[in-house]
């Protein structure tokens, strides 16, 4: 088949262009390579980088007001049209090209519908329904749940899909035009939860490790390493705040001489992977229900990963909540249980091996193409 893939979400449509090469298929990426993390890509449409508060804030006044991105549109529409004759596109998500605003990504969409085959949605990352669920208290908790008029700017992007002008329209054409949406998270099923053209969850595509030996085992030192990976801007979305309280009364409890204590901010992915290979225990965030990429990485590289697992009861990782004092308690439990702690690992490392392996979950997006 021939196939595009519009737009990224942590490497999924990546891992996911590789298996599906390899399998014989003609494969063609369009994406900004999910900003930061240059994720490779046949065909670019840039995110200009602004480096000036005024820059900023101009990008979000003409987000909002939808015109973002429509010279950039006109300027790259004849790259556009040449989008033509693809069996199946598929978009990450209703605005799959972060330097579109709702009305370039409305015409990208016409387009794509117009000149090719069968289309389909990803729900992956924030749109319209994900945004509505988060703030109507559809969730116990939520990425949302700090939202204050302090911490009002932090939530700026992901607001514009509820109130921007068009992003309610463009979502609703996009569920409209396409074959079926498909869920990557527990999250993103809950907030399409009874919409007629949502499937079962397929699972989030990482590469396997080629070397068996870069995983990580406990006992290498008496201390447990115990490893934060703080994402900055979104350390109210993802809870980094409370983690840190945990480990602050951690260490006050068991010492340095116990417990190692890893805070890693904006560093190369290459330092970035080193770090996580180290570690036991990997905090990675506390207001999901399911777990994404960076968890996927720990797992890989057999640390015990405190995220979203609500939907998990087969030991391969630890369900946390945005509840300090039960935070503490769990991870008391880890440093204390150093045997529990390596069969999860084990049983981690194996579940990323079975459930995430890029080509079977290649294979899953295949057979919900073929069907719709």
């Amino acid at each position: 088949m021939k196939i595009l893939l519009v737009g990224e979400f942590s490497g999924v449509h990546t891992h996911l262009s590789k298996a599906l090469k390899d399998m014989g298929h003609i494969v063609t990426t369009i994406s900004d390579g999910d900003a930061y993390k240059n994720f490779p890509r046949d065909i670019t449409i840039p995110l200009n980088k602004n480096t000036s508060k005024w820059a900023v804030l101009k990008d979000y006044i003409y987000d909002y007001l939808g015109i973002k991105g429509l010279f950039l549109y006109f300027k790259k529409r004849k790259t556009l049209s040449e989008l033509r004759g693809f069996d199946i596109v598929q978009l990450i998500n209703p605005a799959p090209i972060a330097a579109f605003g709702s009305l370039a990504s409305l015409l990208l969409l016409k387009k794509l519908e117009r000149n090719n085959n069968k289309l389909f949605l990803c729900a992956l990352g924030d749109d319209y329904r994900w945004v509505s669920a988060c703030l109507s208290g559809t969730y116990k908790y939520s990425a949302l749940d700090n939202l204050s008029v302090k911490t009002f700017p932090k939530y700026l992007y992901t607001l514009k899909y509820k109130y921007g002008f068009f992003y309610k329209t463009l979502h609703l054409l996009t569920e409209k035009k396409c074959r079926a949406i498909i869920p990557g998270l527990y999250d993103y099923q809950l907030a399409y939860n009874g919409h007629p053209k949502i499937t079962d969850i397929v699972k989030l595509p990482i590469e396997p490790l080629k070397n068996e030996s870069s995983t990580n085992a406990q006992g290498k030192n008496n201390r447990v390493v115990i490893f934060h990976g703080w994402q900055v801007g979104k350390e109210f979305r993802k809870g980094n705040f409370i983690f840190d309280a945990a480990m602050q009364i951690i260490l006050k409890k068991y010492g340095e001489e116990r417990v190692q204590y890893i805070v890693c901010k904006s560093v190369p992915y290459s330092d970035y992977i080193l770090l996580v290979s180290q570690a036991d225990l990997f905090l990675d965030q506390v207001y999901s229900y399911d777990f994404g990429v960076n968890a996927l990485l720990g797992m890989k590289y057999s640390s015990v990963v405190l995220s979203g697992f609500e939907c998990y009861s087969d030991g391969i990782g630890i369900n946390v909540e945005p509840e300090l004092s039960a935070l503490v308690e769990k991870i008391s439990f880890l440093i204390e249980n150093p045997l529990i702690v390596e069969d999860i690992k084990t049983k981690a490392r194996s579940h990323v091996k079975i459930h995430h392996d890029a080509m079977s979950v290649s294979r899953k997006y295949l057979e919900i193409w073929e069907k719709y």
